[in-house]
């Protein structure tokens, strides 16, 4: 009985390692992706206290070719601070380009994005009058990621990367002209995702 078990648990291991494989290659032909992307931390603005917010979004993904793959990304966001009488709505698209590297199961890539952001703000004065903001964003910078297949149709992974983006913004006070003002500015951006594979 002593002697079974080892070749038993060899065996075991042989075929745990034999599926994992196959459904990885299995998994590197699948040519669509849908999923979800969730910024916990997006500069979505320069100044207010809503600078900085979470967004999540749509994930479509393309594998083009074994090496090449294409994303195009819908994002939301909206925030209420009732304490600060402020509340803002962001809407993102993007678009990323990345190399693809497959290991077994794991999926390594590198590439750009190009994200365009839009949206308004909305707070009160202590009189009780309301200012209005809008955003535009266009950001494009490097990013990689790293994404863990499990099986044939699912992956969860995370990506970093790094924005050069130009701002304007646009403030309506009462009574008073519209204020415009735009500068550059650097930002990481830090995200994770769910995809299923179809």
């Amino acid at each position: 009985m002593n002697k079974i078990t080892p070749v038993v648990g060899l065996l075991a291991s042989l075929a745990f390692s034999s599926l994992n494989t196959s459904c990885a290659q299995d998994a590197d032909i699948r040519k669509f992706g849908l999923g979800v992307a969730y910024s916990p931390f997006d500069m979505t603005s320069i100044s207010g206290s809503t600078a900085v917010m979470p967004i999540t979004g749509i994930n479509f993904v393309a594998n083009v070719t074994s090496e090449f793959r294409g994303e195009l990304t819908l994002g939301l966001s909206n925030m209420d601070f009732k304490t600060d009488k402020e509340k803002m709505n962001m809407f993102s698209t993007g678009i990323g380009l990345f190399y693809t590297k497959r290991i077994e199961a794991t999926v390594l890539m590198g590439g750009f994005r190009f994200e365009y952001l839009s949206g308004k703000a909305e707070s009160k004065t202590s009189m009780g009058e309301n200012i209005d903001n809008e955003v535009d964003r266009l950001s494009l910078g490097p990013a990689c990621s790293f994404e863990q297949l499990f099986g044939m149709h699912f992956g969860l992974g995370a990506e970093v990367g790094v924005r050069a983006s130009n701002y304007k913004e646009v403030t309506q006070y009462p009574g008073l002209p519209d204020a415009e003002y735009k500068v550059n500015a650097w930002y990481m951006q830090n995200t994770i995702f769910i995809r299923g594979y179809f």
